[in-house]
């Protein structure tokens, strides 16, 4: 602009007519720049805010209350809870898929009922179970009195083998848990001395004759063979896992009729172990926002002693003996089966010295 005006003046003084022409292209082309300048800058300004509102609206989507197809559950609401073949889900209401009964199971103190809180959150859906326990279905999980040979739960709790022929209700596949022997058997005895699947006892009952003769029982032989008998009930002769495979991080499907679920796994990562279990199970919800909201709920122990505490409960000889004995065993009969190291995630608890530790 501050050249095109000293244009001018000098070509009032110097070289009139050709001084002038060459003003007046200069003036041309400022116009034309000038003009491009609003354009594109209108243009920018057009542009950025349509591609805001894309970006808005595709980080911000219009989130669905209910699933659209079977079954139907809220996604919204996650202490809402369906059945899987009555109300929104009766025959009458959707077609129903087939699904097979499936048996959620474990030895004793393995986490199997926080497990069934979790697959609640993560699909909408009730879980049921062989034993009919008020206490659990006054504390939240309506399933648990439903008759197992219904089909109105996702999953159906159990511990020993054939307790669901005992309750006519034979599993067609199953989801087993499996959790460190010394930590089953302390949350075992909990649940034996307080009558609570959530209460834990004081420490001083620990340095009793109760727990001493507990510790030195048979618990960690019936831990190992309540885990054997599903698998080698459950496995069949598809895939057989090496002896230095982890079974908790095979695929889903590598199994037709057997997923095994390390407990530790899940505490330290809820959200990708549920993923695996929704996947095994074949339904097309997962409630990954609920799980992040609460992933604990109320069917869980608050404290958890620390490996070195666990190590010191089995300091006796005897005990100690037991345990390893019954842990070796598994692990050798687990390979045999073709379910490879079933011990990969226990703790490493044999590494404190409890002599002087303890």
């Amino acid at each position: 602009m501050i050249r095109l005006k000293a244009c001018w003046r000098r070509s009032k003084v110097v070289n009139g007519d050709a001084r002038r022409n060459e003003c007046t292209r200069m003036h041309r082309r400022f116009i034309k720049f000038f003009i491009f300048g609003i354009v594109s800058t209108i243009s920018f300004v057009i542009y950025n805010n349509m591609l805001e509102k894309s970006t808005t609206d595709l980080i911000l989507p219009k989130t669905k209350e209910w699933s659209d197809a079977w079954p139907r559950v809220n996604l919204i609401n996650c202490s809402h809870r369906e059945y899987m073949n009555t109300g929104l889900n009766s025959p009458e209401v959707i077609k129903n898929l087939p699904y097979p009964r499936t048996g959620l199971v474990s030895a004793p103190g393995s986490g199997n009922t926080w497990t069934r809180f979790l697959i609640e959150q993560a699909t909408g859906l009730w879980t049921g179970s062989v034993f009919n326990d008020r206490g659990l279905y006054r504390g939240g999980l309506k399933g648990e009195i439903e008759e197992c040979d219904k089909n109105t739960t996702v999953v159906i709790k159990a511990h020993c083998i054939k307790q669901d022929m005992r309750r006519n209700c034979s599993f067609e596949r199953i989801i087993l848990v499996v959790r460190d022997f010394r930590r089953a058997s302390v949350s075992e005895f909990n649940r034996r001395s307080t009558n609570s699947h959530t209460k834990s006892v004081n420490d001083s009952l620990f340095k009793s004759d109760k727990w001493a003769n507990y510790a030195k029982s048979s618990m960690p032989l019936i831990l190992a063979n309540i885990n054997l008998g599903w698998i080698r009930n459950f496995i069949g002769n598809k895939n057989r896992l090496k002896s230095n495979k982890n079974p908790f991080t095979s695929p889903s499907n590598f199994w037709d009729k057997l997923l095994l679920v390390s407990y530790e796994r899940m505490k330290r990562d809820p959200i990708k172990e549920l993923k695996r279990i929704v996947k095994f199970l074949g339904l097309p919800v997962f409630r990954k926002q609920c799980l992040e909201e609460n992933s604990n709920g109320e069917f869980r122990r608050k404290t958890a002693k620390s490996p070195r505490s666990i190590a010191c409960l089995y300091s006796q000889p005897k005990a100690k003996r037991k345990m390893n004995q019954s842990i070796r065993s598994f692990l050798y009969k687990s390979i045999k089966l073709g379910s490879g190291n079933i011990i990969a995630e226990f703790e490493r608890i044999n590494m404190f010295n409890t002599k002087n530790e303890c």
